[in-house]
């Protein structure tokens, strides 16, 4: 367990054990430098695709071209396995982000599963319906989760606001945080455990899409960095 690292009587071994600590962990800040660098470099990409809702989807999960594909390109900055469409059933998360594959889950060595989630993303087109992703999030146990929306913009004025979504999504990790001391447990985020929302606003003129990085910080989601 990670909890031991800072117990290891031998030296060595507690370097190597910290080593692969920092390995599993994404940072907030590590998060928001790789990402700037993949979605400036798909900049271009995801502009020609915006008026398309399958093709844009499929830009960001790589459906046609598994390399060219957000996830894809963002687990290779981050040295970590991304799988898209994890469980897939109802209810799934749409992107999750691993060091090491569980081999004693299944015995079958075609089958996938993570033996720790590094980080947890969910891209929501419908910046309406975000919240639910938000819940998702809310509820994995991963030192990063991550949300991607697009909030009300030329084009697409029915959508709620930022100030809106930050407010709901606030509320959202404070329901739970107050289920978890009812428990008798600790809530552990902030801290061991980051949430993060990322809003997309399409801009014609400069023939881009701009982003804005928003992370939970005392009951509410407060722009990073």
């Amino acid at each position: 367990m990670i909890k031991k690292i800072q117990t290891a009587k031998n030296p060595a071994k507690a370097e190597g054990a910290a080593t692969t600590q920092a390995a599993l962990i994404v940072t907030p800040e590590q998060f928001h430098k790789e990402a700037s660098i993949v979605l400036k470099a798909m900049g271009q990409k995801l502009h020609d695709h915006w008026y398309g809702y399958d093709n844009y989807t499929s830009a960001w999960e790589g459906r046609n071209d598994k390399k060219g594909g957000f996830y894809y390109r963002l687990a290779h900055q981050l040295n970590l396995t991304v799988y898209p469409e994890y469980w897939n059933i109802p209810g799934r998360m749409d992107a999750v982000f691993y060091k090491n594959r569980c081999r004693h889950a299944n015995q079958n060595e075609y089958y996938q599963y993570a033996e720790f989630f590094s980080l947890v993303i969910e891209h929501e087109n419908n910046a309406a319906t975000s919240c639910e992703e938000m819940n998702k999030l809310s509820v994995v146990n991963a030192p990063l989760k991550v949300l991607f929306t697009y909030p009300r913009q030329p084009g697409i004025e029915w959508q709620p606001t930022c100030e809106d979504l930050r407010k709901k999504y606030a509320e959202q990790l404070d329901i739970h945080a107050d289920v978890y001391k009812a428990l008798g447990g600790k809530c552990d985020f902030p801290g061991k455990q980051e949430h993060m929302a990322v809003f997309g606003y399409y801009e014609e003129k400069e023939k881009r899409l701009r982003w804005e990085y928003f992370i939970y910080r005392k009951g509410k989601f407060v722009a990073f960095p």
